[in-house]
């Protein structure tokens, strides 16, 4: 469900009309560096870390369908469900939502329809 992740994960901004997601999972490979500890009786035993609510990949994913409508469906989309519709619906829905550290859309892939004339230059632009 999306109730319980509105409000942490999933943060709205009615007045700019972009949305701040939350995720679970990194969206790009970091080398890996060694995690600091803390020092031994630094954290006091009466204190609570509130555990924000975050997107996990496969709920990014379901929000992305359920924002670009793709989720829904009407007699006028029999037999015009191709794959140029959908990636054009989930970059548009993705155009207004935002991770902390950077807009969804720059760092968002949806691989493009495939043309067989056009192979290798998709091949290049994949790489």
């Amino acid at each position: 469900g999306l109730a319980p992740l509105i409000g942490q994960a999933i943060v709205e901004n009615p007045e700019e009309g972009t949305t701040l997601l939350r995720l679970g999972f990194p969206l790009s490979r970091r080398s890996n560096r060694p995690v600091s500890l803390p020092e031994h009786g630094a954290v006091s035993g009466d204190t609570v870390k509130f555990q924000r609510k975050k997107l996990t990949l496969r709920g990014l994913l379901h929000y992305l369908w359920d924002e670009a409508r793709l989720t829904h469906w009407a007699p006028k989309w029999a037999g015009r469900r191709s794959w140029h519709v959908v990636q054009s619906h989930l970059l548009a829905a993705a155009g207004s939502k935002a991770t902390s550290t950077a807009p969804l859309a720059s760092t968002l892939y949806v691989a493009e329809p495939f043309i067989a004339e056009q192979k290798e230059a998709i091949a290049d632009r994949r790489r």
